[in-house]
C-alpha cells in the first residue's frame, strides 16, 4: 500500500512538472514574434530575406529530423542584393567613396547573414561561395574557429532561391547539427 502511494505521488509530481514545463514552453515567444517586434522597432539590418528554422537533425541521430522551435532567426542576402538595397535607399546622399565601396560590395561574391537570438543581433557573418567556378549553385560556406580552444568550425548553407528553402549545417570537429527551414522577403 505504501509503495502504491509513493508511486502515485511520484507520478503526480511528474505530471505536474510536465504540465508546468508545457505551459512555460507555450508562453515562450517564437522566432517570428521576435522578428516582428524588431521590425516594428526598426531595429533590423537592410537585408532582403528573413529565415526561420523549422527542423533539426544531429550527428548522434542522423536522418532523424525533429521540430525546431528555438527563438532564433536570421536575415540574409547576397552581397549584390545588399548593395542594391543600400543603393535604393540613399543614392543621392552617397559620396564618391561610398559609391566605390558599394561597387566593391556588389562585385564580392558572398552571402551576408546576421543572426538574431531572442531578438538580439548576434553579429554579421560573410559566407563565401563553396564553388566559385559554379555561380549558379547556392552553396555557401563559413570556416572559422570556436572558443578559446580554437576548435575548427565549418558552417555550410545551401539555399534554393526558387523556393527560399534552406539547409544549414554546422560542424564542430566531427559533430554536426543540420537545420532546415525557409526564408521569405523581409518586411512581410
Amino acid at each position: 500500500m505504501t509503495q502504491v502511494l509513493v508511486t502515485r505521488r511520484i507520478l503526480s509530481a511528474l505530471l505536474l512538472w510536465s504540465l508546468m514545463m508545457a505551459s512555460a514552453s507555450a508562453q515562450q515567444k517564437s522566432a517570428r514574434a521576435y522578428y516582428q517586434e524588431a521590425e516594428s522597432a526598426h531595429a533590423l539590418p537592410s537585408l532582403p530575406y528573413v529565415c526561420f528554422r523549422s527542423s533539426a537533425e544531429m550527428s548522434f541521430a542522423p536522418r532523424n529530423e525533429v521540430p525546431y522551435n528555438d527563438p532564433t532567426f536570421a536575415m540574409l542576402g547576397t552581397t549584390a542584393q545588399v548593395a542594391e538595397v543600400i543603393k535604393a535607399k540613399s543614392p543621392a546622399k552617397m559620396s564618391a567613396s561610398d559609391r566605390e565601396e558599394l561597387d566593391q560590395l556588389r562585385h564580392r561574391d558572398s552571402l551576408v547573414m546576421e543572426g538574431f537570438d531572442h531578438g538580439i543581433n548576434g553579429g554579421m557573418q560573410f559566407f563565401d561561395r563553396n564553388d566559385a567556378s559554379d555561380p549558379a549553385r547556392a552553396e555557401w560556406v563559413f570556416k572559422g574557429t570556436l572558443g578559446s580552444q580554437g576548435k575548427p568550425v565549418t558552417w555550410d548553407l545551401n539555399i534554393n532561391w526558387g523556393t527560399l528553402r534552406f539547409r544549414e549545417r554546422i560542424t564542430i570537429e566531427s559533430d554536426f547539427m543540420t537545420y532546415y527551414g525557409q526564408c521569405e522577403p523581409a518586411g512581410n
